[in-house]
């Protein structure tokens, strides 16, 4: 007797799905060049295409309460997303909480749970 487990399908995005566009980097520490003070800015490093993942009515109501509250999970090519650790958005900076990454085979994808930062942080 067959089992299912050889049926499954890895999740397949739609090449239109992968139309938006994000900002991978990280935080880094400058010194503003006026008051000698020390910022925080996003350094971007390298830009890729995402799908948005949809998340149910039931997985948000479990996420209530916990640091999964608020966040939205991307599926982006696997490949270079793993080293990044803040993504930029339309303007809005996220820090990536978790990411699942997918090797098995040549069509992966990776998906990153991102939580929007406030400014300072």
């Amino acid at each position: 007797m067959a089992n299912n487990y050889s049926n499954k399908k890895p999740f397949r995005y739609r090449p239109d799905q992968f139309r938006h566009t994000a900002q991978f980097g990280k935080i880094v520490s400058k010194e503003n060049p006026y008051s000698g003070a020390m910022i925080s800015e996003f350094e971007p490093e390298f830009s890729l295409h995402y799908a948005l993942v949809r998340t149910t009515l039931s997985m948000r109501y479990e996420a209530l309460g916990t640091t999964w509250e608020g966040t939205k999970t991307i599926a982006v090519r696997h490949g270079k997303a793993k080293d990044a650790t803040v993504v930029e958005i339309d303007g809005t900076q996220y820090k990536i909480l978790d990411s699942s990454l997918d090797d098995d085979n040549y069509i992966s994808y990776d998906l990153l749970t991102l939580q929007a930062t406030k400014k300072g942080k």
